[in-house]
């Protein structure tokens, strides 16, 4: 029997490479870690909204001059004083303001007649006469509501001048008149102090306007079509700033506390809660924060995970040691992120790691920190490939589970901004406001996604317009 001592020296080399390469090759087979998930419910953030109150001294004076007119004011008995008494609008009503209070001038004709046994202010007679005159009334308003905002001014009369004094004297006396009125209209000065507050109250109805600010706040508010997101507020307590009158402007500010929230989707549903009851509040900041959401579905992130890491081949140990990937698949443990690696060559078999997601808002992405072996692929690769389990490997590929929402960041900004910017959400009601700040909230695992929690934070007002007081 021949035998060929050139082809034992060329094929005994390569067939002895095969066999040590195939038994150096080693197949692990590890338990894949639970996929779940957690139910995560972030309570929306409290705001402050705020509605600014702005009425004109001159847009109140042409209120009330329309609406007083001609009679204010009769006295038809003569039981209690043995006077009549008719009091008429002589000029325009004047208003000022200083502070908490309302000004009035009312130049009023007064026409009065006294009746047979006159005796007051220690003067008797016993004869009848009639005169009339013209005067300014002087009255202080306290502009204030009571705890269901309805409005409930306090008016005080001040003083009193003559415009036109009175001019005639009682038959067979010497009655100095002006000194009889200026007693006469003290006494009716009380009454038309009431009568001012009645119109007052009649007039100004601010309780309507606040119940339907309060309303309309409760309806969701479409922030974008496409894709469809929704703004929902749902006021909670309610607060009056004091009443500050300066410059012919009466300011005031009624202020709510209000959870604020973003919906994509369908318009959501509301509840409208009761009208709480009026709570005076000096200061305010008429901050809102509003959780944005911003997400990485998982198809996305497994399929930027591999295009990153598929095909790749490390080497360990000087070379001697050769893995490469060969596929990857992403999904959720409790709030851990599993990384499952399918991997060939030195090893072969299925690898697990797990990290923590993390939102970075100083570069806009979702990272993976902490990513390491799962705790039974590592005992298994410190039995059977211990030169893999050291963190070499970990830190060469942790770095490609980023995931940028820059774009998204930057469209929730742009919509909610323009949300805030002259929108009039009512007739009645224009809310303007500006995004001051993003910060970040949490970032946890659903079963679609890696979602990050965002807080918006700003100044948001509403300004109530076109009243028809």
């Amino acid at each position: 029997m021949s035998f060929n001592i050139s082809f034992y020296k060329t094929v005994f080399p390569f067939s002895l490479g095969i066999l040590i390469f195939l038994f150096s090759c080693k197949t692990i087979k590890t338990a894949a870690p639970t996929e779940s998930y957690e139910k995560v419910i972030i309570p929306p953030e409290v705001s402050e909204i705020v509605l600014p109150f702005e009425l004109k001294v001159k847009d109140l004076e042409a209120k009330v001059n329309k609406e007083i007119n001609g009679l204010i004011f009769e006295d038809k008995d003569y039981d209690e004083d043995n006077l009549l008494v008719k009091v008429w609008k002589f000029e325009n009503i004047k208003i000022d303001v200083d502070g908490p209070y309302i000004l009035y001038t009312v130049p009023v004709k007064v026409w009065l007649k006294a009746g047979y046994g006159f005796n007051k202010f220690g003067i008797t007679f016993n004869e009848s006469g009639e005169t009339d005159f013209a005067l300014k009334l002087k009255f202080k308003t306290l502009f204030a509501l009571d705890p269901f905002w309805n409005f409930s001014p306090k008016t005080n009369a001040v003083e009193h001048q003559w415009i036109k004094e009175p001019d005639l004297k009682f038959i067979g006396l010497d009655i100095p008149l002006t000194f009889i009125a200026d007693k006469i209209v003290k006494g009716q000065l009380n009454k038309l102090a009431v009568l001012i507050d009645e119109l007052a109250k009649k007039n100004l109805d601010v309780r309507k306007y606040v119940l339907s600010a309060w309303e309309e706040l409760h309806k969701p508010i479409a922030v974008s079509s496409d894709p469809e997101v929704w703004v929902r507020i749902a006021p909670k307590d309610l607060f009056l700033t004091p009443v500050e009158g300066r410059g012919g402007v009466i300011r005031t500010a009624i202020g709510m506390k209000a959870s604020v929230e973003t919906f994509l989707g369908s318009k959501p549903q509301y509840y409208l809660s009761v009208l709480p009851n009026k709570r005076e509040e000096k200061k305010y900041d008429g901050k809102f924060k509003l959780l944005v959401n911003a997400e990485v579905p998982f198809d996305k992130a497994t399929e930027l995970a591999r295009k990153r890491l598929v095909g790749q081949v490390y080497e360990f140990k000087d070379g001697k040691k050769r893995i490469k990937i060969e596929n990857v698949d992403l999904y959720g443990s409790e709030m851990r992120l599993v990384v499952k690696v399918d991997i060939s060559g030195s090893l072969n078999g299925t690898i697990y790691l797990s990290g923590l997601p993390d939102l970075d808002l100083a570069n806009n992405v979702i990272s993976v920190k902490s990513l390491d072996f799962d705790i039974d692929t590592r005992n298994k690769l410190l039995k059977s490939a211990d030169w893999l389990s050291h963190q070499l490997f970990v830190k060469k590929i942790q770095p490609y589970f980023t995931y940028s929402f820059e774009k998204d960041l930057a469209e929730s900004k742009k919509e909610i901004q323009k949300f805030l910017t002259h929108n009039k959400v009512h007739p009645d009601l224009e809310i303007n406001g500006e995004i001051q700040d993003v910060l970040p909230k949490d970032v946890y695992l659903t079963e679609q996604s890696l979602k990050a929690v965002m807080l918006f934070t700003g100044v948001i007002n509403a300004d109530i317009q076109g009243l028809d007081f």
